[in-house]
């Protein structure tokens, strides 16, 4: 097989079997009177069922291999078959261009060769280098050379929309600009991202959307500065929604502390309220809509709301000295229960009410004992 290297000059090809055209006159590819060759696109794994494909783009450099003649005797098809693409200057040619695109700012820098790392000998004389301007894509360009300078250390693909999945084993010890970064990543390329993070600083899984900052989920695995241990951590600006069609949901913990729901909401982003509205003092409870009933504020944001719309609400507490406590500990707080029916308040042992004012008001007022009733007051009015 005969290797040659040309320049894609289109990838359209109407029949879809993945091949494109390549022009072998690397001094003039665009305009130069060599008709382009067709080139049979060739993967490291691939069938009709499954592989990988990544085809070209217009404007890249790539290595050909041509059938030689032995191979063609063997029973080999003809033509030409990609062997991959390539990255940097061709001297003359495909950097030429390059250079035109960013304005010709081409500087000559000499290698030193006594300086490259052990087991690496750059060849010697000088290297071209554009100013800045990478050859590769931008999802590489920044990273890929920034630790060490002259060692890359991130290998993956990306698409022209800017899809990404990448893989960096970054490093720099040193001096005051130390890091790590080993990560993998996936993107797409409006800014959506999946992140495993080895980086011992993070050390996490994160998914992110394109709102930056104000949606994460983060699956912790040892403690840092933000996030405890196994934490799994949910930021979103939007709604949050849990729903099962046929089934259960279930939160509980397991030898741990508590399960806590806290709705901090001040209202300050309510729309037209300036703001928390205060609730007033406690009316009497006559005094209809602008009474007691009617001075709960509003109730459209901050609450804390658990409904249910076709069977009932059970709070239990199992433990043989459990307590339901239910505080309003501001001096204008309240505790309203209001029912379409009955309410019925049971106990084995005792109820207690204790408070500066018991009022009782209704059509008709019932004490009943089996067998002692005891009203005891320095003064009783019955009317």
């Amino acid at each position: 097989m005969n290797i040659k290297v040309g320049y894609v000059t289109s990838n359209f090809d109407i029949r879809r079997l993945g091949s494109f055209k390549v022009s072998f006159n690397l001094k003039d590819p665009e305009t130069g009177n060599a008709e382009p060759e067709t080139v049979r696109y060739v993967s490291p794994y691939g069938s009709d069922a499954a592989g990988w494909v990544s085809i070209p783009q217009k404007g890249s450099y790539v290595l050909v291999g041509e059938a030689a003649s032995e191979d063609l005797a063997n029973g080999a098809p003809g033509g030409y078959f990609y062997l991959g693409s390539i990255y940097g200057g061709l001297g003359g040619t495909a950097f030429e261009k390059l250079v035109k695109e960013t304005d010709g700012s081409l500087s000559q820098d000499p290698i030193d060769t006594a300086s490259a790392p052990p087991g690496i000998s750059p060849a010697a004389g000088e290297v071209a280098k554009l100013e800045n301007k990478s050859v590769f894509p931008k999802e590489f360009a920044e990273e890929l050379y920034e630790a060490k300078g002259a060692i890359p250390e991130k290998i993956g693909f990306t698409s022209t929309h800017g899809d990404a999945f990448t893989i960096n084993n970054r490093f720099r010890v040193g001096d005051a600009d130390d890091f790590v970064d080993h990560r993998i990543e996936m993107r797409s390329g409006a800014g959506k991202k999946i992140k495993c993070v080895d980086t011992p600083a993070i050390d996490a899984i994160i998914i992110e959307n394109e709102h930056k900052g104000k949606d994460k989920f983060v699956w912790q695995t040892s403690e840092n500065d933000f996030y405890a241990e196994g934490e799994v951590h949910l930021r979103t600006h939007g709604p949050i929604k849990q729903w099962t069609s046929e089934s259960f949901i279930r939160h509980w913990v397991q030898e741990g502390q508590n399960i806590e729901i806290v709705n901090e909401s001040t209202g300050s982003r309510r729309p037209g309220s300036g703001g928390k509205q205060p609730q007033s003092a406690a009316g009497g409870l006559d005094e209809g809509d602008g009474g007691r009933y009617g001075q709960i504020g509003p109730e459209d944001y901050g609450c804390v709301i658990i409904e249910s719309k076709h069977n009932n609400i059970i709070i239990r507490g199992l433990e043989d000295d459990s307590c339901i406590r239910v505080l309003t500990p501001g001096s204008n707080g309240k505790v309203l229960v209001d029912s379409g029916g009955t309410i019925d308040l049971r106990a084995s042992k005792k109820i207690s009410l204790t408070s500066d004012i018991i009022e009782l008001s209704a059509d008709q007022v019932d004490i009943n004992g089996s067998t002692i009733v005891d009203i005891d007051g320095s003064r009783i009015d019955l009317n």
